[in-house]
């Protein structure tokens, strides 16, 4: 669960997702779903938003690093040549 000190709202969770396309997709989604699925819906956008917040530190850290050095650490490199999506 997250630690947001007070219950989640439609509009928290709105207001906390990082973009304007997946805030809209959001609203999008509870707003069309039948009413008997709407904990099912908000229940994955919470989700979504813990797994944000959990990776944010180390985004934080490659972030810096990338700036430090000028490039990802080796192991997150991309090599040439490499399928990323099939």
């Amino acid at each position: 669960m997250s630690e947001q000190s007070q219950p989640w709202t439609i509009d928290s969770i709105a207001h906390a997702l990082p973009h304007a396309v997946t805030r809209q997709k959001f609203l999008s989604e509870v707003n069309l779903i039948p009413v008997d699925q709407i904990q099912a819906v908000i229940d994955k956008w919470v989700s979504f938003l813990d797994r944000w917040e959990a990776g944010r530190e180390r985004a934080e850290q490659l972030r810096e690093y990338f700036t430090e050095h000028g490039h990802l650490p080796p192991h997150l490199e991309i090599k040439p040549g490499a399928v990323l999506y099939k």
